[in-house]
C-alpha cells in the first residue's frame, strides 16, 4: 500500500494531537478526576459568580454596561399559542398562528415555508394538512375548518 505526502501529513498532525492529550492528562490527572468524579467545588463556585457578569461588559470608559437587559422581544422567534383555562374550568382556544414565509415551486413539485417548518403537499402542520400548494397561496384544512395563507408582498 503506497501512503501519500497528504497522508502523510494527516498522521503526522494526528500524532502532535495524540503526544499533546497524552501530556495533559499526565500533567492535570488530579483535575480531571476532580472534575469528572463530581467533587470539584471550585467549578460550581466560578459558573455562580460568573452568571451576574456574563452579560455585562465594559465600555471605552472602563464602565459596565449590560447590553442583554435592553435588548428587548425577538422579532424572528415566533412561538405558538397555546390552551389557557379560565377559572370555571372553561377552555378557550386561542387562534394559532400560521405564516406563510415562502413559497418555491420547481416543475410539479412545490414546497411552503409556514412559521419556519419546510412543508409539502400532504404535510401536517399545527394539527392543519396541507391540501394544495398554489402560486401564493396555501390551502390548509384539519378537517372540520379550511384556511388559505397568502403570500404578503412587501
Amino acid at each position: 500500500m503506497q501512503v501519500t505526502k497528504s497522508q502523510k501529513r494527516l498522521l503526522i498532525v494526528l500524532g502532535i494531537v495524540v503526544a499533546y492529550g497524552i501530556f495533559d492528562i499526565s500533567t492535570n490527572l488530579d483535575k480531571y478526576k476532580q472534575v469528572y468524579s463530581g467533587h470539584s467545588k471550585t467549578r460550581v463556585a466560578k459558573s455562580k459568580s460568573n452568571k451576574k457578569t456574563a452579560s455585562s461588559t465594559k465600555n471605552a470608559r472602563g464602565e459596565n454596561v449590560d447590553y442583554l437587559a435592553n435588548w428587548g422581544r425577538d422579532p424572528f422567534y415566533l412561538k405558538e399559542q397555546k390552551i389557557v383555562r379560565k377559572r370555571k374550568g372553561r377552555v378557550k382556544h386561542r387562534t394559532l398562528r400560521l405564516h406563510l414565509l415562502a413559497i418555491s415551486r420547481k416543475g410539479n413539485n412545490s414546497i411552503a415555508l409556514i412559521n419556519d417548518k419546510i412543508v409539502k403537499e400532504g404535510d401536517i402542520i399545527s394539527g392543519y394538512q396541507v391540501l394544495r400548494i398554489g402560486g401564493n397561496k396555501v390551502y390548509l384544512s384539519n378537517g372540520r375548518k379550511r384556511i388559505t395563507l397568502q403570500l404578503k408582498t412587501y
